[in-house]
């Protein structure tokens, strides 16, 4: 177990602070106006899971010998950063005060892992 927290250790602190940002008490953040073009919260979204699934896989990848990630780290590290997304949104929706449940976060979530997945399969598709 100690091990698997070692491996992993950038990914859970990430992990833990997205659902502290998300549990957040909702009236502690600014209201934002749907009439924006660029919504600041979807760019936090996709941001945040971004982020959480480029760690995952580079810390999948500590845990063997390749010198390069591949395939087979970036997948995995995309499903469970979308799963862990729709997660968090279901919380908000059952569990954490002042919160509610949104496609569109859902959606942010799911390209911002996405999008990293994309990056790190771009970096270093010679590998794989």
């Amino acid at each position: 177990m100690k091990r698997f927290f070692n491996t992993y250790a950038y990914s859970l602190l990430w992990a833990l602070l997205i659902l502290c940002v998300c549990g957040m008490n909702g009236s502690y953040i600014p209201q934002i106006h749907f009439t924006d073009i660029i919504q600041p919260d979807s760019l936090a979204h996709i941001t945040l899971f971004g982020l959480l699934t480029w760690f995952i896989a580079k810390d999948s990848k500590r845990k063997v010998t390749v010198n390069s990630i591949s395939l087979r780290f970036i997948l995995p590290a995309f499903i469970i950063s979308a799963m862990y997304g729709v997660i968090i949104e279901i919380l908000q929706a059952t569990v954490f005060i002042n919160r509610s449940y949104d496609y569109m976060d859902m959606a942010a979530n799911t390209l911002g892992c996405a999008l990293a997945s994309f990056v790190l399969f771009l970096k270093f598709k010679k590998t794989l």
